[in-house]
């Protein structure tokens, strides 16, 4: 069996598998849904730990920076989120290879993979939030 084979295989058993599509589109469904409402509504969800505190969480930027995504706007992702723009692709190659490498019936598990990637990822996140807070790195926060 060809690689292109067994691909093709995985995905045709992935999409099989009702539960695990619903896993993977009702996320994709709601946020579509907010895109379209805060897009058409002007209104969207703050930040209540910046509205509470007056300082950027490590997650602050995040709405912006997928609507500047979906909306092609590539120059504005560094000011929406820089610690996510760096860690994105990492994640979004790691959950695509685990979608498919994941034996039929069988539990997704946990990896050395898995913990590095979300160690690292955490300590990027708290040192970006701390850092994006300090006078001189404005540049951090979201616009």
């Amino acid at each position: 069996m060809t690689h292109l084979e067994a691909f093709k295989l995985r995905l045709r058993n992935f999409f099989r598998d009702r539960k695990r599509v619903l896993h993977l589109v009702i996320p994709i469904l709601v946020g579509i849904a907010y895109y379209f409402f805060v897009r058409l509504t002007g209104i969207g969800i703050k930040c209540i730990f910046h509205e509470l505190t007056g300082l950027y969480c490590p997650g602050c930027g995040m709405t912006h920076f997928v609507f500047d995504l979906l909306g092609f706007r590539f120059r504005e992702l560094p000011g929406d989120n820089l610690a996510f723009l760096v860690l994105a692709p990492f994640w979004a190659v790691f959950l695509t290879i685990a979608a498919f490498r994941i034996p039929d019936g069988k539990k997704w598990h946990r990896t050395k993979y898995v913990t590095v990637l979300a160690i690292v990822s955490i300590v990027i996140f708290l040192i970006f939030g701390v850092i994006r807070n300090i006078p001189g790195f404005e540049f951090l926060r979201p616009a």
